[in-house]
């Protein structure tokens, strides 16, 4: 889907922001370049996205080779998120969410469907929500309606620069839980920036960690922890490495089969998704009443359980080890 071939970029000053960089972000995936800042993130993104150009290498977009691609016409096909959201204080929030598909020449019925369908899957009322201008809206909702705004025009790909580095850390949290299985339902191929090693490794479904402009190492989460390639991989994950890796065991393979009917519900029972991590399993499992909770995968359906047993037999596991 993304294909970045040997690609530098150099600033006066023989300053080099992305030194020789080569990356394959496949179709349908979250890949997240996670390093300390003036690694070259997100001057990575902004090559993507042409809002730098290359000093040299090639990037393609679905084969295409995105300098042959019209630049306008490369961004307005790219979803794109930024932390500070860039959302117009005069327009209302139902056209913001409306710009790209006014520009590309949708009509005024088509995008007021579109973004209330998508205000609705973001978690906003569009009934309550749509009339309001950014200024009447938290950080919080503004962010959602950024999401929202990246996604009207359908595109294949979303780019997201930081985009929950200004928000206080439980909304952060929440917005990170809720996002990433949306993403997979909707099949898109999202390209994230953090310097949160525990959102890279919480969102991704393989994460990059950079350096002086340089890819160390690429995987999976759990992989790239547990086998760091060298000093400095090993370096940025040790503070916090036994967290990491109960955030990165995912509780997919631990699921057991129960009846649902058997399950204790009501509205403020847990549940898990099964690319949750064993924390979050330990979180929920706080608070339920039986030892147990239900799993649903992003469409609602149930699959199962995962009990207070399994997730301590693992946990003591990963302590041995």
């Amino acid at each position: 889907m993304i294909l970045l071939d040997h690609v530098t970029k150099k600033y006066p000053g023989d300053v080099t922001a992305v030194d020789d960089l080569s990356l394959e972000i496949k179709e349908g995936e979250t890949f997240v370049l996670v390093g300390t800042s003036g690694c070259g993130k997100t001057t990575t993104m902004k090559l993507i996205n042409r809002l730098v150009d290359l000093t040299s290498g090639t990037i393609k977009l679905d084969g295409r080779d995105i300098t042959s691609m019209d630049s306008y016409s490369l961004r307005r096909s790219l979803g794109y998120v930024i932390q500070n959201v860039g959302l117009f204080p005069h327009f209302t929030v139902e056209r913001n969410v409306g710009v790209v598909p006014e520009l590309i020449g949708w009509d005024k019925t088509k995008i007021h469907t579109r973004a209330s369908e998508l205000l609705t899957m973001v978690g906003l009322s569009p009934e309550e929500f749509a009339v309001r201008y950014p200024g009447e809206l938290s950080g919080g909702q503004q962010q959602r309606v950024g999401v929202a705004r990246a996604l009207a025009a359908d595109p294949d790909v979303i780019l997201m620069d930081e985009p929950f580095g200004a928000l206080d850390p439980i909304t952060r949290e929440t917005l990170q839980s809720e996002l990433s299985p949306l993403w997979n339902e909707l099949d898109k191929t999202v390209v994230f920036i953090t310097h949160d090693i525990f959102e890279a490794v919480k969102i991704g479904d393989r994460i990059g960690v950079m350096d002086n402009g340089k890819i160390l190492q690429t995987g999976r989460p759990a992989d790239v922890i547990k086998q760091p390639e060298n000093e400095t991989v090993s370096s940025f994950f040790a503070q916090h490495r036994f967290q990491l890796e109960l955030l990165t065991t995912r509780i997919e393979p631990l699921v057991e089969a129960f009846d649902e009917s058997r399950i204790k519900r009501d509205k403020n029972t847990p549940w898990l998704h099964p690319h949750d991590g064993l924390i979050d399993a330990m979180d929920a499992l706080k608070i339920s009443d039986d030892q147990k909770v239900p799993v649903y995968d992003s469409k609602k359906r149930y699959l199962g359980i995962i009990s207070h047993e399994t997730v301590t037999r693992e946990i003591l596991n990963l302590i041995e080890q």
